[in-house]
């Protein structure tokens, strides 16, 4: 998590982008070389974007390729889950570099995993687990990654009625065991949601954006705080974010954005260099399928 220090070194540095795109500038940041890939499923570098469908109970990848202008190179459908259950979002749980799937079942409340295998965009899962320890009611996946810098992923669980936030760090490897649960912050109401997490400020562990339902401000989940610290800047009010990662392969976290009114999904820069503002738009799912991120939230 992020200490008040950085965490408002990370808001004032988004804020300087955002004021150098609204009057024509960029924003003098250094440029970054550290990369923040944390879901390529195809191992090109680049991040893919994963989409469930909830009718045919199928999972698929847009593998994406290019730099700037991001360029689709398969579609395929890698496998398909029981009824009952919900996939959710994805994180390299036992640290072999591969991104594997999690899911949840709508009623029992079970957490399990799709630990994938494969080369290029040949992909399945090889195991399947559930986990030993089921949640308590109330509380839902909704995301996963690195807080803690051991190149696994630990699992963020949110109640809403208790407007928390907890992470499950798990034994790191296919037996899936908990090793320990605590309370990462609160979301200061239900208005404001889990957005995504990623390495927002290099120093190896993710952080956790936030956005406001109403008002479509993004915030960071300040730890052990109140409620969570709102940056100065807010997605249009048919935007939500669904996704966030090095998607241009800049070394620069980006927003995957989707439009509540016709499912178009745009990446977003929030980087220096040459960033494309408002961002570039990858075009919408075909129809039943939405992004695996916003799924749980």
């Amino acid at each position: 998590m992020l200490d008040k220090t950085r965490l408002w070194a990370a808001v004032l540095s988004v804020a300087s982008f955002l004021l150098g795109c609204s009057s024509n500038r960029q924003a003098a940041v250094p440029a970054k070389t550290k990369q923040h890939v944390e879901h390529d499923f195809d191992g090109n570098g680049k991040s893919d974007i994963v989409l469930v469908n909830d009718v045919s109970h199928q999972i698929s990848v847009w593998f994406l390729g290019g730099n700037r202008d991001l360029l689709l190179l398969g579609t395929p459908v890698i496998g398909t889950f029981n009824s009952g259950w919900h996939a959710v979002t994805s994180g390299d749980l036992d640290g072999d570099g591969k991104p594997d799937i999690l899911l949840q079942n709508a009623t029992t409340n079970e957490l399990s995993a799709w630990f994938l295998e494969g080369t290029g965009q040949d992909i399945k899962a090889v195991s399947t687990p559930v986990f030993p320890t089921v949640p308590q009611r109330g509380w839902h996946l909704v995301g996963a990654g690195d807080f803690d810098g051991t190149g696994k992923a630990s699992l963020l669980l949110w109640n809403q009625d208790k407007a928390q936030i907890s992470l499950w760090s798990l034994s790191g490897d296919r037996t899936v065991r908990l090793v320990s649960d605590r309370i990462l912050g609160s979301t200061g109401g239900p208005e404001w949601r889990f957005a995504c997490a990623a390495d927002l400020n290099d120093d190896g562990k993710a952080e956790i954006l936030v956005q406001n339902q109403t008002t479509r401000q993004i915030g960071f989940l300040a730890a052990g705080g109140p409620a969570p610290v709102a940056t100065p800047w807010a997605t249009s009010s048919n935007q939500q974010i669904v996704a966030c990662d090095d998607f241009y392969r800049t070394g620069e976290v980006a927003l995957l954005l989707e439009n509540t009114a016709t499912g178009d999904l745009t990446v977003m820069s929030l980087g220096s260099g040459r960033p494309f503002f408002p961002g570039f738009v990858l075009g919408a799912p075909a129809r039943g399928w939405q992004v695996l991120y916003a799924s749980g939230a």
